[in-house]
């Protein structure tokens, strides 16, 4: 399917309960879908379906956004993810730059099929940010692990939020377990 603003192609194959879809995305032109915001976006999606469960990996690209003085020449997103069962493991990702700033995240995630949570890993930053969260556990039974969130000026988020700030941000937290989950 295609457009001027936009071109949409899908292709798969499959049987009962397995299969695959790919799916493509382009958008050269981000002001067809918002007037205020400039730049072009493509996209790229599998699904792989199996009896058990499934995979889905989602990219997007973006290049030369803007919207309201905030600016990115490139940003890149990642999302890998499997299904199997009721539990999901994935990893998300970020790479390029943000209001004339660095910008890098990359962390994984599990759910298991009891409802717990696990972040093994996290770690990002941008401009003067940084954070990196370790062994993060929430469960029916509580949370363990430890984040460390810093950023030394907080003026870099001056144009994000259109409003001057001023001053430094370094928190660390941890957890121990115990029945309250604190």
């Amino acid at each position: 399917m295609a457009s001027p603003g936009f071109t949409f192609e899908m292709s798969g194959s499959g049987r009962q309960r397995t299969g695959e879809i790919d799916m493509t995305l382009a958008l050269p032109k981000l002001g067809m879908l918002q007037e205020d915001v400039g730049g072009a976006a493509a996209a790229k999606g599998k699904v792989l379906l199996t009896p058990t469960g499934g995979d889905l990996q989602f990219s997007v690209d973006l290049t030369d956004l803007s919207r309201g003085g905030i600016s990115s020449r490139k940003l890149a997103l990642l999302l890998d993810t499997t299904l199997e069962g009721e539990a999901v493991r994935g990893r998300l990702r970020a790479d390029g730059d943000l209001a004339n700033q660095p910008v890098k995240l990359d962390g994984q995630f599990r759910r298991d099929a009891d409802g717990g949570v696990l972040v093994p890993t996290l770690q990002g930053g941008w401009a003067s940010a940084s954070v990196d969260v370790t062994d993060l556990t929430v469960t029916p039974k509580g949370a363990t692990g430890r984040g460390h969130l810093k950023m030394t000026r907080l003026e870099d988020l001056a144009p994000l939020l259109g409003t001057p700030l001023a001053g430094a941000l370094d928190i660390d937290v941890a957890t121990e377990p115990d029945p309250a989950g604190k």
